[in-house]
Parts: C-alpha cells; structure tokens; sequence
C-alpha cells in the first residue's frame, strides 16, 4: 500500500484533515528517526551513525510529499548534530566524528537534491501525461463527431443513391416498354439506348449502340452534318431545332424516315443529347407519293386545253388552269378566293348557285352544265361567251 498523500487521493471530511494513510506514513518516518536518534543517543556509535537516518528518508521518499521529505530531511540533519552533542563518543578523535557526521549531512542533502528532482520530473511528467490524455479525450470526441457526421454523410448518401436507383430503374422500365426509340448520346459517342431503337435501326440490341459513333452509324451520310450542327449548337446553348424529320440509316445499309424529338439532359454529371425517334417512313413515303400524284396531275390540269375551275364548299375558287385564265381574262392570282360568281353573268347568278349546291348535295358525282340549258360565262372585262 502507497502512503503519498497525492491530491486525488486525499479524503474530504468536515475537519479538512489527511486520510490516515498519509498520516500513518509521517508517523512511520517520525517514529524511524526518533528510534535512530535515540539509539545514537545511548550508544557510543558516533563515528558512523549519521548514515541510518537514510533509511527513514528513503521510506519518507517513498511514501510522503516533497514537502514532508524536505521536512524530515532538515529533522534527520539537525538529530545528527544533536547525536553528536550528546552521544558518547569514547575512544574516537573529534575530527572523525565531525567527518562522518558531516559526510552523512551531505548524503542526505544531496540525497534530498535528487529525490525532489525527481519528485519534481516526475510532477512533470504527470501533468504531460494529464494534458496528453486531456488531448487525446479531446480529440476522441472531435473523431467521434467527425465520425457521426460522416455516418450520417454516408447515411444521406446511402438514401440518395437508393432514390437514384429506383428512378433509374423506374426510369429503364419506362423506357424499355415504350415503343418510341430512344438514345442518349454526347458530342457523337451514344451513352445509352433501348430495345426500341435497336429495332428500329436493325441492331439486335444497345449493346450494339453504345461506345459508338451515332453520326457513323443510324444517319444517312447526307444528313450527317446537317444533325451535327444540331448537336453541337444545343451543347453550346445556341438556338437548334427540337423536333425535325431526318433519313436514317439501318444496318443492312437500308434507309428510314424518323421523326425526332431532341432535348439537352443531364446524364451522369455532363450535358448531353437525348433523342426521340418514330418510324415515319410509311407516312413520307405515303406523302412522296400523294406529292408525285398531285404533280402529275397539276401538269395534266395545266396542259388541258379546257377551261378548269374548282371551288370549295362555299363556292369560293381554289384552283384556276391556265386555259380557264385565258378564257375568263384573268391571272391565277386574281381569281383564288374569289365566288365562283364572278365568272357567270349577273343575271344567272341565282340560279346558277342553287345548282351548284344541289349537284355538292346530290348523289351525282359527274354532268354536262348544258343539261340545265345554255350557259354562259362573263370575262373580266364584262363580254359574254358560250361555255359547255
């Protein structure tokens, strides 16, 4: 058992006093030096006695404050001197005594020295050690908070990511079930694209899309930089068509027509270009047709040597041949709009467009005017003449 009184391990009472542990040690030491000093007393023992009160002050250093150790270090001195005044000395020389006593008071001074330097070092040492651990305790519960906000950062993240997940996935079932192609590509080099496109274009799946030079690959080589002027207008931030109709290119080297809807997006922290496409060729080619059609028959209406005129449901004129122009004195451009009246005569205005109405109403899809009895036309300049 340790009898230095350190200050946490004194014992609060109402008396303020020691515990008895350090108490007990100062009467260990006092009664030490007491039973030396009585023996060099009484004995004839003065050549070396000096030396046995090193004892008590190792015991005093061992288990006492510096400051009691000092205390019973100056006692220890002055029971030396005291023994040699009164303690018998028979048969020795002065001087020796002297000697021995003195080399025993310098022996405890310098033992004293040592002892409250290392008291001293070792307070030191103590109190680095209490601001070491202070440090440590501090920066434990700085690492514990740092840790909770990262668990927490993390937890944030976890939570972020598991919603990125499901609107991606949400995000893939969407666009795997739709039958509009779509594709999501930056600059030219295709990031992404579902079954739909694949199709469309000939490609048993995206994997044949993706990594891969989109203006190489689905668009015909005469629309190529026509699309990339697009693209590269819509990264910058310029103005670009959003939806236009463009000749694609399939993989067997076919070509169709698809309709496109393109927007800027987001995709994995960069801009990019995602596309919508449908598969029109049947429409164009149903309007190539219709366009080829109307053509052909625009050159025979203005090849007939006949007078044409058509109108539409109120009657007003639509469309003239050049025969007719020539016919009534009036250009193309003067005639469209205007009430097939214009070209009848005053005075059978009325009846002429009852008939009119009657054959838009009727079941008949072709007659002679002239069944109705002579007809007339009136030209721009007011003259009649006879028409069939």
């Amino acid at each position: 058992m340790r009898f230095d009184a350190k200050p946490s391990e004194l014992v609060a009472n109402p008396m303020g006093k020691r515990s008895l542990s350090t108490i007990g040690c100062h009467l260990v030491v006092m009664g030490l030096l007491g039973l030396i000093f009585a023996v060099d007393f009484t004995l004839p023992l003065g050549i070396a006695w000096g030396v046995p009160y090193l004892l008590a002050l190792v015991v005093a250093w061992l288990y006492c404050s510096p400051r009691w150790m000092a205390g019973f270090a100056l006692m220890a001195i002055a029971m030396i001197w005291l023994g040699w005044l009164f303690s018998p000395s028979i048969g020795v020389t002065a001087w020796i005594v002297l000697s021995n006593r003195g080399l025993a008071t310098m022996a405890i001074l310098l033992f004293l020295a040592v002892s409250l330097l290392h008291k001293r070092i070792q307070g030191q040492l103590q109190k680095l050690t209490t601001s070491l651990q202070e440090q440590v305790a501090e920066r434990t519960v700085t690492l514990e908070q740092t840790n909770t906000e990262l668990n927490l950062q993390l937890a944030s993240y976890q939570q972020a990511s598991e919603r990125v997940r499901q609107q991606e996935k949400t995000f893939g079932a969407l666009v795997e079930g739709s039958i509009e192609g779509v594709l999501i590509h930056v600059g030219s080099q295709v990031l992404f694209a579902n079954q739909a496109y694949a199709d469309m274009f000939g490609f048993s799946g995206p994997d044949d899309l993706i990594g891969k030079e989109i203006f190489h690959l689905v668009i015909a080589p005469e629309e190529r930089a026509r699309l990339n002027s697009f693209a590269q207008a819509r990264l910058r931030g310029e103005p670009a068509p959003e939806r236009y109709i463009y000749r694609g290119l399939r993989q067997d080297g076919s070509t169709i027509w698809v309709d496109t809807m393109v927007r800027v997006v987001e995709w994995l922290g960069q801009p990019a270009v995602q596309i919508t496409v449908i598969d029109v060729t049947d429409r164009h080619e149903a309007a190539e047709r219709l366009r080829e059609s109307n053509e052909r028959f625009s050159g025979i209406i203005n090849l007939a040597v006949d007078g044409i005129v058509s109108v539409d449901e109120a009657q007003h004129i639509v469309m003239v041949n050049p025969a007719a122009e020539r016919m009534f004195g009036y250009t193309t451009e003067g005639l469209l709009g205007q009430p097939l009246d214009c070209l009848v005569p005053v005075g059978h205005r009325p009846a002429h467009g009852h008939h009119v109405d009657a054959f838009a109403n009727g079941e008949t899809t072709a007659r002679k005017m002239r069944e109705r009895g002579q007809l007339q036309g009136q030209r721009k300049d007011g003259s009649l003449f006879d028409v069939e």
